[in-house]
């Protein structure tokens, strides 16, 4: 997945467990995908998550950011892998 945007992002929020916020991800074996961001001021907070997953026998993706200005703020970025 590629997501670019020219000024502002901001991801934020969760419902339960589960954060608001962009993923990659495979449900069962498999590898998880591919991730890039691209903003000039990226701000991951309040439970939000960039991440590449993968649920299963699978390795976790990639993930490519490129901003400015970047802060994370009680949120997560990273690459998980689920048992």
């Amino acid at each position: 997945m590629d997501v670019r945007v020219e000024r502002s992002l901001r991801i934020a929020g969760a419902q339960g467990s589960t954060g608001s916020g962009l993923y990659a991800a495979s449900a069962a074996e498999g590898n998880g995908g591919a991730l890039s961001v691209s903003a000039s001021t990226l701000t991951v907070e309040d439970g939000g998550v960039i991440g590449a997953t993968a649920q299963g026998a699978g390795r976790g993706g990639s993930i490519s950011i490129a901003a400015g200005d970047l802060a994370v703020l009680r949120g997560q970025v990273g690459v998980f892998r689920a048992a």
